[in-house]
């Protein structure tokens, strides 16, 4: 799972891998929902893990194809709350890896959707 080889990484020293996987954990989160795929439990701590490196979804939930996914606000949504939840596991269990996390998922988010799409959340 995604947590494990965080912490893995952290106990083993390679603070800067750990980064690293979180960057590409993150961007794959993107990809899918820019490809249209609808998935609106994106539990970074349960669904997503990492094989030889690499990141990769593991949940047996349904996903379906919808093009509103391809839309910017919607992506932002589930990419808000995606990011919302796995700071308060990352704050209780890998607090050095917070302040980047945030660097990564604040490149994702627009001021114009902070402002005008935070009620929908």
């Amino acid at each position: 799972m995604a947590c494990a080889h965080l912490t893995s990484l952290i106990r083993e020293g390679k603070t800067e891998n750990a980064k690293e996987s979180l960057g590409q954990l993150w961007e794959m989160l993107i990809s899918i929902l820019e490809k249209g795929i609808e998935d609106h439990d994106m539990n970074i701590e349960t669904n997503c893990g990492f094989i030889n490196g690499r990141p990769l979804k593991i949940d047996v939930g349904p996903f379906k194809w919808d093009p509103k996914m391809k839309n910017p606000i919607d992506q932002y949504k589930i990419l808000k709350r995606t990011a919302v939840r796995f700071q308060e596991w990352l704050q209780n269990h890998h607090p050095e890896l917070c302040e980047h996390f945030e660097t990564i998922t604040e490149q994702t988010f627009h001021p114009e959707q902070e402002t005008n799409l935070n009620e929908g959340i």
